[in-house]
């Protein structure tokens, strides 16, 4: 199969959108491994790790600075989804999993009236639009 990968188009011309992570570390308040807790971010966001572990088994790095690898530029596909860390945002909201995660939520909707309906597009997007303001508005 040949296929290709792009980034998403944004509002503006000539630009991209994406969404990327959401992921958190956490230490809890109180707690006596600190220290602990910073030498293992700092372990996982080392140059070695980011390229040795993470880009080595073909997974995204977390460091927009650590894409240009020698695995990455091995394997186009990898190298051009790496483009994505550079455009990425995570959006912040406490009703993040009604809005996106939740299989009765408005993105889901969102992407199967896109996939499997005829109804225009800018409709299926400003629906869904609506309802996430409305999610947000409740909390």
């Amino acid at each position: 199969m040949n296929f290709g990968i792009a980034l998403l188009p944004g509002m503006a011309p000539n630009s991209s959108a994406s969404f990327i992570g959401g992921d958190l570390v956490v230490v809890p308040k109180g707690s006596k491994r600190v220290n602990d807790a910073v030498n293992v971010m700092k372990f996982l966001l080392s140059d070695e790790v980011q390229v040795e572990v993470y880009a080595k088994a073909l997974n995204l790095t977390t460091r927009t600075d650590m894409v240009d690898n020698k695995y990455f530029q091995a394997e186009p596909l990898v190298r051009d989804v790496a483009k994505a860390l550079t455009v990425g945002r995570t959006p912040y909201t406490v009703t993040f999993f009604e809005q996106i995660n939740s299989p009765q939520g408005p993105w889901l909707k969102m992407l199967q009236r896109a996939y499997y309906s005829d109804d225009a597009l800018d409709t299926v997007i400003a629906d869904a639009k609506k309802e996430m303001k409305a999610i947000a508005g409740r909390s």
